[in-house]
């Protein structure tokens, strides 16, 4: 089973374990995409949150305005800079009001200052993508 019960009786998730995962040693490796629980509140909180906002709005103001902001939100959330440079997203974050809080997620586990990510020049990815130079001579 994939999960247990604790002494409360309250079902509790445990991690997925693959069984080709195994270590030489005998220790099984856990699956990496399971979500840490403060990671699934969080979402989980924020995905009610705006459900339960654009409920409130189509209530007070008509259903247009929900739809509205969806699709302006949609739209911000279209714009990117140039391959391998990370997008800020600062135009959506001031639409919603996100640049007015600082939270975990503004400066803990930002993949791309992390010290094994991958460093490209924007150069080599342009060229890959345009396929101006072979990859493999990257």
């Amino acid at each position: 089973a994939r999960g247990f019960f604790t002494m409360n009786d309250q079902p509790v998730k445990s991690a997925a374990i693959h069984p080709e995962c195994s270590a030489p040693n005998g220790a099984l490796k856990f699956d990496s995409a399971t979500l840490h629980p403060v990671q699934k509140i969080e979402r989980e909180s924020t995905a009610f949150t705006k459900a339960a906002r654009q409920k409130l709005q189509a209530a007070v103001y008509g259903a247009a305005l929900p739809m509205g902001i969806a699709m302006h939100e949609h739209m911000l959330s279209q714009c990117h800079r140039l391959p391998g440079v990370p997008s800020s997203f600062t135009s959506l974050e001031s639409f919603t009001h996100r640049d007015e809080t600082i939270d975990f997620s503004d400066f803990l586990d930002i993949p791309y200052e992390s010290p094994d990510a991958p460093r490209e020049e924007p150069r080599d990815v342009l060229e890959r993508m345009l396929k101006i130079r072979d990859a493999s001579t990257l």
